[in-house]
C-alpha cells in the first residue's frame, strides 16, 4: 500500500505540469484559466485524500501490530444440534458443557473449561499459530491448530482483534448411534460372471470425515486444520462377506470413509504362461485385495476358450556305461628349495639326476630333475624335469636332502715298500663313485692299518648326470704313510665341518586319466546328443574331459580331450543323453463357439510315436464335440490338423479387463437409522504374473 501511495503523489505533479505544457499561451482564453483552475482544485483534493488514506493506514498498522487476539470457543453436541449457529437453545443447538480446552502459543499453555453454554474464553492472545487440545468423557478428542494471524477475522480498534467458532463434538458412546453395513466383494474366480464374497474376518476400517454436515460451522479460515481423535472404527465380514459396525451419528449426519485392510487369497483364472512357462486350464494365484490396491492391479489374460493337450513324448533308451584308467599316480611334482647348501661343484650343471624313491611300489619309475649351482657352490635351481610315479604319498610335504656323494668311491692300494707306505693306488673299477662336489671330500681309510697316507684327489669325470673318477693308476713319489699292506682301502667321504647340504620339501602330483573303455553301449543315442561327464579330482587338479562316437544309436567310443590332473583314483565316468523330452503345445483359434485353426506353439521333441490329441473347453462344459490329429516331422510334432470344430466353446476370464479397487467409500451415519455401503474390491494384484 506504501509503494501505491507514493506512486500516486508522484504521479499527480506530474499530471499537473502536463496540464500547464499543453496550452498554447497564443491561443489560452479566460475559458481556458477556468478550465484549468478547475482541474488543478481536483488534483489537488485527489492528492489530500491520498495523504489522508496513507496515514490512515499507517495508524492501523500500528494499532493492529499492538493489538491482542480475543478467542471465543463455543462446544455444540453434534448428534443433538440442527444447526450450528447461535446460542439460544430453542435455536436447535445445546452447547457442551464442562469440556476441557488446552490452548498452547508459543511456550504459554492455557486450559480453561466451558460454561454451562458450551462456550470459552481465551484473551491476551497475540497474532501468529496457536494449537488446541478439546477433551471431555464421552466424546471424540478434538485437535486443531489455529491462525490468528489470518486477515478475514473482524477487528476492533477499541477491543483488539475478535475471533469466534463453534466446534461440534460427537458423542463416542450413548444413544447417538447409528449402523453402517454392507457387503464386501472381489473377482477371486475369473472363470465365472459373478464376483465372491471377501473372505470371512476381512477388516473394514471406519474413519470420520471433517466435511461432515454437521462440522460444517468449522471456520476454514482461522482453523487451519482440526482432526476427531479415537473415531476409527472397525468391522470385520462374516462368511458371507458381510459386515455390521455400529458407528456415532448425529442428526444432521455424520460422514465416514470406509477403508479395507489389504489381505491375500487365492484367484483363479485361465492363463497361456505362469511366471514365463507355459500353463493349460485355470491357475490358482495367490492374491492381493484391499483399498491399497485402487491402482496397479494386474492385467487380465486373454485366453482360447479352447486347451489343446498334445500327449507326451515317449522316447526312451538304455543307458550306456564306462570305467576310466589312472595312470602316472603319486609322482614328484616339484621339490621346494628351503636351504640352497654350499660347497657343491661350483657352476656346474647336472641333468638327468635321478630322486629316490624310498618306498617304490611294483611297477613305479623314478624321478629325475636337472640341477644348477652358482659361484658360491648353492643350488640355485631345481627342475623336476620327470615326475616319476608310485611315491608314497607319505613323502607329501617331507624333507628332501641333496647329497654331495650319491655313490661312494673306493680306492685299493696297489703296491707297497718295506716300510708298508704306498707306493702304487687307483680308484678300483665299478667303485668310481657319483657325485656333486670336488674341494669338501676325501678319502678316509676304511680297511688295513695303515696311517699317515692323504691321497690327492684323483682325476674326476663329468658324465653330466655326475661326477666320477678315472681308474687312472698313480705311483706316489715319495710313498704315501706306513704300516699298509697290498689291497688294503681308502673311502670316498664328506671333510669334516662341510656338509651343509641343499634340502627341500617335497610335493607330489597325482595321475591323470589315460582311457575310457565303455562297458555298456545303450542304445537310442542320438550322435551330438551325448555328453561325458568326468568327475572332478577335487580342488587341486583339474578335470579330465572327452567326446563320444555314436554308431547305430550306441555307444561306439569315447575319447579323452584332456587326461586332467591330480587323480588319486579312476574318477567315475557318466554318460549323460541329451535327447530333451519336451512336450508339444498349441493354440487354437475359435471363431462362434467352433474351432476353425490352430497354431504350433512348441513343436516339442523326442516323439517316437504320434501322440494324441485332447481338446477341452478352458470352463468346464462350455464347449463339446472338438477333435484333431497329430503329423510327425522326425521326433517333433510338426502340425494338427481339425477333424471336428465343436460348438459352444465360449470360455474366457471375466471380467476381461482390471476393476481396482476404491480407494475409499463414503457412508453418512444420521440419527439411529441404518446406511448401506458395500465395497467392490476389484480383480486384485496377483504374485505371479504372466
Amino acid at each position: 500500500m506504501k509503494k501505491y501511495l507514493l506512486k500516486t503523489i508522484y504521479l499527480i505533479p506530474i499530471i499537473i505540469g502536463m496540464s500547464f505544457v499543453s496550452c498554447d499561451p497564443d491561443s489560452f482564453t479566460e475559458e481556458d484559466a477556468m478550465k484549468l483552475q478547475s482541474q488543478l482544485e481536483r488534483e489537488q483534493i485527489l492528492l489530500e485524500d491520498s495523504l489522508a488514506l496513507a496515514e490512515k493506514m499507517r495508524q492501523e498498522e500500528l494499532t493492529n501490530a499492538n493489538e491482542s487476539v480475543t478467542y471465543t470457543l463455543s462446544l455444540v453436541d453434534a448428534s443433538a444440534s440442527t444447526m450450528l449457529k447461535g446460542s439460544d437453545p430453542g435455536d436447535g443447538v445445546k452447547g457442551i458443557s464442562g469440556a476441557s480446552v488446552s490452548l498452547t502459543q508459543g511456550s504459554t499453555v492455557v486450559t480453561k473449561t466451558t460454561d454451562a453454554n458450551g462456550i470459552v474464553t481465551f484473551t491476551d492472545l497475540v497474532k501468529g499459530l496457536a494449537t488446541m487440545h478439546i477433551t471431555l468423557t464421552g466424546f471424540s478428542e478434538v485437535n486443531a491448530v489455529i491462525d490468528f494471524a489470518y486477515y478475514g477475522v473482524s477487528t476492533s480498534n477499541s477491543g483488539g482483534i475478535q475471533v469466534g467458532n463453534i466446534i461440534p463434538m460427537i458423542p463416542v458412546s450413548g444413544t447417538s448411534t447409528a449402523i453402517i453395513k454392507g457387503k464386501v466383494t472381489l473377482e477371486s474366480d475369473l472363470t465365472n460372471k459373478a464376483p465372491e464374497n471377501a473372505p470371512a474376518g476381512t477388516k473394514v476400517i471406519a474413519t470420520v470425515s471433517t466435511s461432515s454436515p454437521a462440522l460444517d460451522g468449522i471456520s476454514s479460515g482461522v482453523i487451519t486444520s482440526l482432526t476427531y481423535g479415537n473415531l476409527s472404527l472397525e468391522a470385520v465380514t462374516d462368511a458371507n462377506g458381510d459386515y455390521t459396525m455400529t458407528v456415532p451419528a448425529t442428526s444432521m449426519g455424520l460422514d465416514y470413509s470406509l477403508k479395507v485392510s489389504d489381505f491375500t487369497t487365492n484367484q483363479s483364472l485361465l492363463m497361456l504362461t505362469r511366471a514365463g512357462a507355459p500353463v493349460t486350464g485355470v491357475q490358482t494365484i495367490p492374491t492381493s485385495f484391499g483399498s491399497t490396491y485402487s491402482s496397479g492391479s494386474s492385467t487380465i489374460p486373454t485366453v482360447s476358450p479352447v486347451i489343446v493337450t498334445i500327449g507326451a513324448p515317449d522316447y526312451t533308451f538304455t543307458q550306456a556305461t564306462a570305467t576310466s584308467v589312472v595312470k602316472n599316480t603319486w609322482g614328484i611334482d616339484y621339490i621346494q628349495i628351503t636351504n640352497a647348501g654350499n660347497y657343491y661343484d661350483i657352476s656346474n650343471s647336472f641333468t638327468n639326476v635321478p630322486i629316490a624313491n624310498p618306498s617304490p611300489g611294483t611297477g613305479g619309475t623314478t624321478a629325475s630333475a636337472s640341477i644348477t649351482i652358482n659361484s658360491s657352490g648353492q643350488i640355485t635351481v631345481f627342475n623336476v624335469t620327470s615326475k616319476g610315479s608310485l611315491y608314497d604319498p607319505s613323502n607329501e610335504n617331507t624333507t628332501f636332502t641333496f647329497p654331495y656323494i650319491a655313490t661312494v668311491a673306493r680306492v685299493e692300494v696297489l703296491a707297497v715298500n718295506g716300510s708298508g707306505a704306498i707306493t702304487s693306488w687307483r680308484v678300483m673299477p665299478g667303485q668310481q663313485g657319483e657325485f656333486f662336489s670336488r674341494n669338501n671330500l676325501e678319502f678316509v681309510r676304511s680297511t688295513g692299518a695303515g696311517t699317515g697316507a692323504v691321497l690327492p684327489m684323483p682325476t674326476i669325470n663329468d658324465i653330466g648326470s655326475y661326477l666320477y673318477f678315472s681308474t687312472t693308476t698313480y705311483n706316489p713319489s715319495p710313498a704315501l704313510g706306513s704300516g699298509y699292506a697290498l689291497g688294503d682301502q681308502f673311502t670316498l667321504a664328506i671333510k669334516t665341518g662341510m656338509t651343509d647340504v641343499m634340502t627341500g620339501k617335497i610335493h607330489l602330483t597325482t595321475g591323470s586319466v589315460t582311457a575310457i573303455n565303455v562297458v555298456n553301449e545303450g542304445t537310442n543315442y542320438i550322435s551330438g546328443k551325448v555328453d561325458i561327464v568326468i568327475a572332478s579330482p577335487g580342488t587341486t587338479g583339474t578335470t579330465a574331459t572327452a567326446t563320444a562316437t555314436v554308431s547305430n544309436g550306441r555307444i561306439a567310443t569315447i575319447t579323452l580331450t584332456s587326461g586332467g590332473t591330480n587323480y588319486t583314483s579312476a574318477p567315475v565316468v557318466t554318460i549323460l543323453n541329451k535327447v530333451e523330452k519336451v512336450q508339444a503345445r498349441a493354440t487354437a483359434t475359435v471363431t462362434d463357439g467352433s474351432i476353425t485353426a490352430f497354431t504350433m506353439a512348441n513343436n516339442g521333441n523326442g516323439y517316437l510315436t504320434v501322440p494324441a490329441v485332447t481338446i477341452t473347453p478352458s470352463v468346464t462344459g462350455v464347449g463339446s464335440g472338438a477333435s484333431a490329429i497329430a503329423s510327425m516331422t522326425g521326433v517333433t510334432v510338426g502340425s494338427l490338423s481339425l477333424v471336428n470344430g465343436g460348438t459352444g466353446f465360449i470360455g474366457v476370464n471375466t471380467p476381461t479387463s482390471v476393476q481396482q479397487a476404491p480407494s475409499s467409500t463414503s457412508a453418512s451415519a444420521k440419527g439411529t437409522g441404518t446406511t448401506i455401503a458395500n465395497i467392490h474390491l476389484g480383480t486384485g494384484k496377483r504374485s505371479i504374473e504372466n
